[in-house]
C-alpha cells in the first residue's frame, strides 16, 4: 500500500518546492456510482449531510464546529490568496481565519486544514472528528457534487446535484486511510468514489447516534485505468492521527500553521523545458500552441479536433472558450513550459510559468491506450517557494 499520493507527487526544480493550491479550470466535485444502482439513490443519501461544505470556487470540507470547516490543506491554502467561502446547506460564509498543518509539504503527509468563518453556520449540526483506531472495515460516506459517472465509465456529465456514496476502509497507515472503488459482490449496495476535484471532502461515518469524519480526500491513484473508474485507490489524510493539532487551533490553543489570508506568491523564475517526445506529448504541445495564440477560433478548433466527445459535450463552445479565456486573461497569459510533473498512460502533468506571474500546472487527462485526444483537464495555481 502507497505511503504517500502517488498521483500527486512532483519533483522539485532547483531548489524550490511546488504546492498544489486551487483548480481553476473544469472543475469537478463529483460522485462517482455503481453502474447497476439506480443514480436518484445517491441523491438521496447525499442530501443527508448538511455538513458536507463546498469550499468556493472548487473544494469541499467538513463543518467540525459551527464556525471550522476541516478540509485538505491545499485546498485550505489554495483559496487563501482570494476571498475564501464556503457553501453550508444553501448558505454561503465569508472565510475569517485559515490555517495548513505545519508538517505539510509538497502534496505530501499530513495534507490537512482549517477555515474559520467570520459567522457560525446555521442550523447545521457539525461533524465529531474521529479519535478511535478502529477505520478499518468501516463503512462511510463520500458526499459532493458536480461532474458524475459511473465506475465502468468515469466522470462524464456534471448536473451540479449533490450526491452521496458509501464505501469499505480497506487499510489505514500514520497518515492516511485508503479505499478501493469495488464492484460486484465485494461493493457496498451504494459503492463509490469522489472523483477529479473533490479534494477537501469527508469521508463520514454515522455511529451511536453521531455523525463522525474519519478523513479528508487528497488524492486518487487511477492504477492505470484512469479516474473514477472501477479499482481506482482513493487516499484520505487520516483524521484521528491528526485531531490533537485540529482541535488545538479550534480550541484556540494554538495559531500553529495559520496562512495569511489575501497574500499572493509571487512567480520563480526558472529556464523553459522541453515536452516528450510522445503521443501526449505531441498532444499537450498542440495544446499550448493553440492556448497561447490568444485567438478563440484557434482554441476552438482544438476543442474540436482534439478533446474527447463526452468531454467537449459537457459544456456548450461558448462555454469552453469563456474557460479558456478566464485562464488566458485573468489568471496566466502565455505560458512557458517548465517540467513535467508526470506521464503515465492515464496521462501528462505539466508546470507552466505564465506570462501574468503565477505558476501553474495543467493535467491533460487521456484515455489508458489512447494519447490522441484530451479526455480530461484540471488547472492548479501552483504556490512557489524558496528551499524544500
Amino acid at each position: 500500500m502507497p505511503k504517500s499520493p502517488s498521483v500527486l507527487n512532483s519533483t522539485p526544480v532547483r531548489s524550490l518546492t511546488f504546492v498544489l493550491v486551487v483548480l481553476l479550470a473544469h472543475p469537478a466535485v463529483a460522485i462517482v456510482t455503481r453502474h447497476d444502482r439506480d443514480e436518484a439513490r445517491y441523491v438521496e443519501l447525499g442530501a443527508r449531510f448538511p455538513a458536507a461544505v463546498t469550499v468556493l470556487p472548487d473544494g469541499s470540507g467538513v463543518l467540525i464546529a459551527p464556525d471550522w470547516v476541516l478540509t485538505a490543506g491545499h485546498v485550505a491554502r489554495g483559496v487563501s490568496g482570494r476571498s475564501p467561502r464556503a457553501e453550508i446547506d444553501g448558505r454561503e460564509y465569508e472565510v475569517a481565519r485559515i490555517f495548513v498543518h505545519p508538517k505539510w509539504r509538497d502534496m505530501g503527509p499530513h495534507d490537512v486544514g482549517l477555515m474559520q468563518l467570520k459567522q457560525p453556520a446555521q442550523d447545521v449540526t457539525p461533524a465529531v472528528l474521529y479519535a478511535g483506531d478502529d477505520e478499518v472495515g468501516q463503512v462511510v460516506t463520500f458526499v459532493g457534487r458536480g461532474d458524475t459517472g459511473t465506475g465502468l465509465t468515469g466522470p462524464r456529465s456534471a448536473d451540479g446535484k449533490k450526491r452521496g456514496a458509501t464505501n469499505t476502509v480497506d487499510s489505514v497507515d500514520d497518515d492516511w486511510i485508503f479505499f478501493d472503488f469495488d464492484e460486484g459482490d465485494e461493493a457496498t449496495d451504494l459503492e463509490g468514489v469522489s472523483g477529479p476535484g473533490d479534494s477537501g471532502g469527508p469521508a463520514l461515518l454515522a455511529k451511536d447516534g453521531k455523525l463522525y469524519t474519519l478523513g479528508v480526500s487528497v488524492f486518487s491513484d487511477g492504477r492505470g485505468k484512469g479516474p473514477g473508474r472501477y479499482g481506482v485507490l482513493e487516499g484520505y489524510t487520516r483524521v484521528s492521527t491528526h485531531r490533537e493539532w485540529i482541535e488545538s487551533i479550534v480550541s484556540g490553543k494554538s495559531a500553529d500553521g495559520e496562512v495569511a489570508l489575501g497574500v499572493a506568491v509571487p512567480m520563480a523564475g526558472g529556464d523553459s523545458a522541453e515536452l516528450p517526445d510522445s503521443p501526449a506529448g505531441t498532444l499537450v504541445a498542440k495544446y499550448v500552441e493553440a492556448y497561447n495564440s490568444n485567438d478563440d477560433a484557434v482554441m476552438s478548433a482544438f476543442i474540436a479536433a482534439h478533446f474527447e466527445e463526452f468531454f467537449r459535450v459537457k459544456r456548450t463552445e461558448e462555454e469552453h472558450i469563456g474557460l479558456y479565456r478566464r485562464l488566458y486573461d485573468e489568471h496566466f497569459g502565455r505560458l512557458t513550459v517548465q517540467q513535467v510533473v508526470r506521464e503515465d498512460e492515464t496521462g501528462l502533468a505539466v508546470l507552466f510559468s505564465s506570462a501574468k506571474g503565477p505558476m501553474a500546472e495543467f493535467s491533460f487527462e487521456v484515455e489508458p491506450g489512447k494519447s490522441t485526444r484530451v479526455s480530461g483537464m484540471r488547472v492548479a495555481v501552483v504556490d512557489v517557494r524558496e528551499g524544500g
